[in-house]
């Protein structure tokens, strides 16, 4: 059939793409017209299908010959290993799974396996993850093993190893693995109750150690010799150990921190005793302190003496958190109120403690002239204090976020629009000629499950503080459904500016269902 045939009308042509039902004896007329057309598809498929054969082929062709030439395998060796080397993670350690690096890199050829293998630095991290009790045997053996190789591959580097235990069972092959290579420890992190016999003549690369979970908490101090190693530059340590019965090398130290918890709203245990006053006398020894983290059981104990002043020159991260329950007048004269910290460009204060009074900090804010970075959660204020604190931040504030760990009707409503309001009106106790706003340099806002007010009021209140100060990022999170859809309405910032802007509410609503009270009530849509 030549198409030229199709060019005129077809007979049924006014017929098609109606609803007409064809006569027998037009069902038989069209069926004959089809068969040309039909034997005419079929010879057109026949050669498409040759067509597509001989092109893959001939693609393959080119393919396998394409890969000689791939960019890659014209490198030499130092640049790909240092490209394996910018494959491992950056902020922890090296996992043992086959879907990452190295392991991974190992499993893409056989010239790329030598490579990994003969390249120290991509096994000189591990993260040992022990497995339960309750995994069969052969894989514990098998994890142990690959333990084993994984460090001998590290050469003489120094190792950074982070290592987690679930259970405190008895002994632990996989621990004494790692204490075989404690001579070339230099980051260290330990989980899972892990008694430690070593001195500092056993780590000397020893840099940083991290122990979250200890059982040799009653041991004498000098059993944790280890931790006084000359490259000893910082220090995390949890709960079960006492930083007061430590001989910690404080005057040497950058980084402390003092509880840090698996779980950041998790009670403190008991034995846990660590007040501001006891606090501070540590950090008064902390002379090259660069960055603190402490968690606080008590505010001023009256029986521990304690300077007038502390300075720490060289500080510029502090992060307190408070988690005390009963206490009252948890603020009022707080011994770290006494630091001093010219440097000073993150402060963090989180936590809860219940029947607080005053403002924590006072002094050691008002003084930190260049705080940028401010991060503070609801529950250690009420509503008068939080508008009290803020107030006598710094005005380089840069990043303010406050957050609420408890949702839901309970939740106490600080930040509303009163607070709001406070963030874009001109503020009296801000010093200076002219008009002057409360952080008049603020670019970065995030109010997270703490947001207690409209859609309507947040698109007035970005308004009004993009004419104060061009705003870089904002992100709130609701514990409600969203009410108006105001992002276009923030598009012309977006378009212009740049502006970040993430807005979350309760992912869906309540919907009426018709067929509650039936047994299959999520059939067909209603879920």
């Amino acid at each position: 059939m030549d198409l030229s045939d199709l060019s005129d009308l077809p007979p049924f042509h006014d017929r098609i793409g109606t609803n007409y039902a064809p006569l027998a004896v037009e069902v038989a007329q069209i069926r004959q017209l089809l068969i040309s057309p039909r034997s005419e598809i079929e010879r057109i498929d026949h050669e498409i299908a040759q067509l597509e054969a001989r092109r893959l082929r001939l693609s393959a062709y080119v393919s396998a010959h394409e890969t000689l030439l791939a960019p890659i395998r014209q490198l030499p060796l130092d640049i790909i290993r240092e490209i394996f080397i910018a494959c491992m993670p950056k902020d922890q350690n090296a996992v043992m799974s086959a879907q990452e690096a190295p392991l991974l890199l190992g499993r893409i050829c056989s010239s790329w396996r030598a490579i990994a293998l003969s390249t120290p630095r991509l096994w000189s991290s591990i993260h040992i993850a022990e497995p339960h009790d309750t995994i069969p045997q052969h894989v514990r053996e098998g994890c142990l093993q690959l333990v084993k190789t994984w460090l001998a591959r590290s050469g003489g580097l120094p190792l950074s190893i982070s290592f987690h235990r679930f259970t405190s069972s008895g002994p632990s092959p996989f621990f004494d693995t790692i204490e075989s290579f404690a001579p070339r420890w230099k980051h260290i992190s330990l989980s899972g109750q892990t008694r430690i016999q070593l001195t500092r003549a056993d780590v000397p690369m020893l840099q940083s150690i991290e122990i979250l979970d200890y059982a040799g908490g009653d041991d004498p101090p000098e059993t944790h010799d280890f931790f006084c190693g000359v490259g000893v530059r910082k220090i995390s340590i949890g709960t079960h150990l006492d930083p007061i019965r430590l001989a910690l090398p404080l005057s040497q130290l950058t980084s402390l921190s003092l509880n840090r918890p698996l779980d950041p709203y998790s009670v403190l245990p008991r034995t846990w005793n660590l007040s501001s006053s006891t606090a501070l006398n540590i950090l008064a020894q902390c002379h090259s302190l660069r960055d603190c983290a402490i968690s606080l059981s008590s505010g001023a104990d009256e029986t521990v003496d304690v300077p007038s002043s502390v300075e720490l020159p060289l500080l510029a991260s502090l992060r307190v958190s408070v988690r005390v329950r009963g206490e009252s007048g948890f603020w009022q004269n707080d011994p770290l109120d006494r630091l001093l910290l010219p440097k000073l460009s993150s402060f963090a204060l989180t936590g809860y403690c219940r029947g607080f009074v005053g403002v924590p900090f006072p002094t050691l804010l008002s003084t930190a002239t260049k705080l940028k970075n401010v991060e503070i959660e609801t529950m250690l204020f009420s509503k008068e204090t939080l508008g009290t604190f803020m107030g006598i931040l710094p005005p380089r504030v840069q990043r303010l976020v406050v957050r609420q760990n408890i949702i839901g009707p309970s939740a106490p409503i600080l930040v509303d629009r009163d607070f709001l309001r406070l963030l874009t009106q001109p503020s009296e106790a801000v010093d200076g000629p002219g008009t002057r706003f409360i952080f008049p340099a603020l670019d970065t806002i995030e109010l997270v499950y703490a947001a207690a007010f409209s859609d309507q009021e947040l698109l007035h209140f970005i308004r009004a503080r993009m004419e104060i100060h061009r705003l870089h990022r904002i992100r709130v999170k609701f514990d409600r459904y969203v009410e108006d859809d105001i992002l276009p309405e923030l598009q012309s910032f977006i378009d212009e500016f740049g502006l970040d802007v993430s807005i979350e509410y309760r992912l869906s609503r309540d919907t009426y269902n018709p067929r509650d009270g039936l047994p299959n009530r999520f059939r067909a849509g209603y879920m």
